[in-house]
């Protein structure tokens, strides 16, 4: 997604087009129903690696970029600290989150069912915009 916004947002100046932005919003893991609406066929249960963030932080970005617009913003601290890792050490900060994941989605994770979730036709579940997760 980054790629493709860099992409637009390069057209769109080559091409002098003004008055449209491109903006990337980057959220960290969100207290959502994605998970609900995510076919999952590991075998395993899926959920959010924490740290978990309110939604309304998202919403929060996405209102200001209508008006103050920015190519990238990175929503959540977690999310800042990996992007600044990224920076320094790509290859090492991939293989790190890549085994996080590894290890949260599937080698801790309990066996669960696949589940289509929205793959083949919408999912009648998580229709709000809180998964539920986060204590308030």
């Amino acid at each position: 997604m980054v790629g493709l916004s860099g992409a637009l947002r390069r057209e769109l100046k080559e091409n002098n087009i003004e008055g449209i932005h491109v903006c990337t919003v980057m959220p960290m893991a969100t207290d959502t129903p994605f998970f609900e609406h995510a076919a999952n066929y590991t075998g395993h249960e899926a959920a959010p690696i924490p740290p978990l963030y309110d939604p309304q932080e998202v919403v929060d970005v996405i209102g200001r970029l209508a008006t103050d617009p920015e190519d990238e913003v990175t929503v959540g601290a977690a999310g800042k600290v990996a992007v600044f890792a990224h920076n320094l050490a790509p290859g090492l900060t991939e293989k790190m989150l890549g085994r996080q994941t590894q290890k949260a989605q599937i080698e801790e994770s309990p066996p669960a069912e696949d589940t289509p979730g929205g793959l083949h036709e919408p999912s009648a579940e998580g229709t709000k915009v809180s998964g539920g997760r986060l204590k308030k």
